[in-house]
This record gives structure tokens, C-alpha cells and sequence, in this order.
């Protein structure tokens, strides 16, 4: 990453392990303060009598290019400190309202869909570089009792030794990332940047109520998967229209259709088989296949009242979404 500065001379240090600005501070070695990065004393040009604007520079005149990225590191924990709070990401699992979202292997494998959106969360207690059972995190927040590791990154990030320690410590940790910030980036813009929140910045690791959340979509899930396999019945289509008889949801004048079939909320999944050679076989447009499907209509208002009860919000007719369509 080339987001080098010259960094001669800069507005903000340290002093006493707190970020401070240069006029916050005496003039000249009196300031008492390092750089953050290399940790070398500083001199302070904030002079009213200064034409050049106030600034810090490194006594040994040295060009720390690290700086910018450290002071971003700092003001972000202090932000943070200040604000109480973050708007960090929130993971929610839907399950799917039709059999297919739980039998097509390959529609099924997005269910429990997760949804990420944002929602703030307000710290009753935080702790700034903390040491707890081997990690030291940036921040260590603290809501309803349950603690929440929070990690910046700008230049290094959560490796796999940490990640690791993380899980089996089954620790709670959120990563920010910040390496792409602009590294001239003055404090009241980054406290706009954490304050609002960008979720994409943000990844959680082992966060305890998302693994919770998702085992139990999980199990939600094969709950009804288990109910569908259980009570679909097969039923034959015929001849070049694809009829299906006797539809135990909807009465017509007219047969219902493989085509009907398929865009009912009850539909499981059609099946093919083929008679003839295994030459015949290999080479399919020679021979017909012969046609079912699997249905759960006969089930219909079981079946919502299943879904239902494992949260998934269904609407009203639900069969033959969009009506019939003739032959």
C-alpha cells in the first residue's frame, strides 16, 4: 500500500499515552511529547509569533513515515472511547416460504439466507488496550454484561494465530477496517467515519449470538426439510400437454398443467426416468422421459403453519402465484 507522507512535520502526538493537538501543548521540548509511531521526542512550533503554520516536528528531524497510519490507530480508540458507541453489522437467517428453497440442492444452499444491516450498539463500560487471557484487544466494550472485542486495523490485521485464539477463547471480536482511510485524514473526519458507521469495514469473528442465530436457522431449517420429505406425495404427468391430475388445492375447469404445477408454493420438484438402452440413454433425444412431481398440497395449511412457527412470514394466496394458465 503507497500511502507514504512526509511527515516533518504533523499536528498531533502524544503525551502521557494521549493524543494531543499542537495547540494543546507548550512551545518547543516543552511539550513533553513522542511521536506515535517512533516514539521520539518532539518540538512543538505553535509560537504565535510562528509564520508557519503550528506543527510538531521530530527533534532528530528524522521523516517517521509510519506516522500517519499510528495516529489513525490512536484516534480511532480514542474516537471510539468518546462515542460510547459503534454501528456495527447485524446477521439475521431467513428461511425460504416454498419446498424448493429446502429440497433443490442448488437453491437450497443459500437458505438460511443471511441478511447483514446496520444497528447501533451503546457500551455500558470500555477498556482500552486491556490484557485478558493472552490477547490484548484495541478496545474491550462491555454490553449487558457480555464483552466485546474490538480490533483496529490500518496496517495489520486479525491473522490466523489470533483468529484462532480467539475461537478457542470463544471471544466475542469485531474488526475495523481502516486501512484504506486517507492517511491525511484530520480526527473530526474519522470520528464522522465511526460514528455513522460503514458495516463494510467491519467483520465480526466469532461472534457468539451470530453462531447462535445461525445454528438455530439451521435446525429450523431440517425441521422443515424433515416435514416436506414426510408427507409429499408423487403424482404422474401425462401425455404431450403435461397434465396432472386431481390438484388437491385448486378446481377447474380445465386440467392443471406440469407448467401450473411448477409455479405453485407447494411444489416439491419434478422427476425424470428414462426406458429404453443405455445407448438410448446416453443419447436422450431418442426416448421420452416419463414425468411426475412431488407435491405437499395435500398439506397446504400445515405446512404454513409450520413455517409460521419457525419465523418465516408467508402471504396469502399462495398457490398458483399469478393465477392459471391454459394449455
Amino acid at each position: 500500500m503507497e500511502n507514504h507522507h512526509k511527515t516533518t512535520d504533523f499536528t498531533d502526538a502524544l503525551r502521557d499515552g494521549i493524543p494531543v493537538h499542537i495547540d494543546e501543548v507548550e512551545n518547543g521540548i516543552k511539550c513533553n511529547c513522542i511521536c506515535p509511531s517512533c516514539k521520539q521526542p518532539l518540538i512543538a512550533y505553535n509560537n504565535p509569533k510562528n509564520k508557519k503554520a503550528h506543527h510538531f516536528q521530530h527533534q532528530s528531524l528524522s521523516d517517521c513515515r509510519n506516522y500517519y497510519e499510528t495516529m489513525i490507530h490512536y484516534w480511532a480508540k480514542e474516537i471510539i472511547n468518546e462515542l460510547g458507541e459503534l454501528t456495527v453489522p447485524k446477521h439475521t437467517f431467513e428461511l425460504g416460504n416454498s419446498p424448493r428453497d429446502y429440497t433443490y440442492h442448488k437453491w437450497n444452499e443459500d437458505y438460511p439466507k443471511e441478511k447483514i444491516t446496520p444497528v447501533k450498539i451503546v457500551f455500558d463500560k470500555i477498556f482500552i488496550e486491556k490484557h485478558q487471557n493472552g490477547i490484548k484487544p484495541d478496545l474491550i466494550g462491555v454490553v449487558n454484561n457480555r464483552q466485546i472485542h474490538v480490533e483496529i486495523a490500518v496496517t495489520h490485521f486479525i491473522d490466523d494465530i489470533k483468529a484462532n485464539k480467539i475461537k478457542s477463547l470463544n471471544v466475542t471480536s469485531l474488526e475495523i477496517d481502516l486501512s484504506d482511510i486517507d492517511r491525511t485524514l484530520q480526527k473530526e473526519e474519522l470520528k464522522r467515519v465511526l460514528r455513522y458507521g460503514n458495516i463494510s469495514r467491519m467483520k465480526w469473528f466469532n461472534n457468539k449470538a451470530i453462531n447462535q442465530k445461525k445454528t438455530e436457522s439451521g435446525q429450523r431449517k431440517s425441521t422443515v426439510r424433515e416435514f416436506i420429505f414426510a408427507n409429499m406425495t408423487e403424482k404422474k404427468v401425462y401425455g404431450k400437454a403435461q397434465d396432472v391430475y386431481k390438484c388437491p388445492l385448486f378446481k377447474t375447469e380445465y386440467d392443471i398443467t406440469l407448467h401450473n404445477c411448477e409455479r405453485c408454493q407447494y411444489f416439491v420438484s419434478t422427476n425424470e426416468t428414462y426406458e429404453g438402452t443405455q445407448e438410448q440413454y446416453d443419447n436422450r433425444e431418442t426416448i421420452y422421459p416419463k414425468l411426475s412431481i412431488h407435491c405437499i398440497g395435500h398439506v397446504a395449511s400445515k405446512f404454513d403453519a409450520l413455517l409460521t412457527e419457525n419465523g418465516v412470514t408467508i402471504g396469502e394466496n399462495r398457490a398458483f402465484k399469478g393465477g392459471l394458465s391454459p394449455r
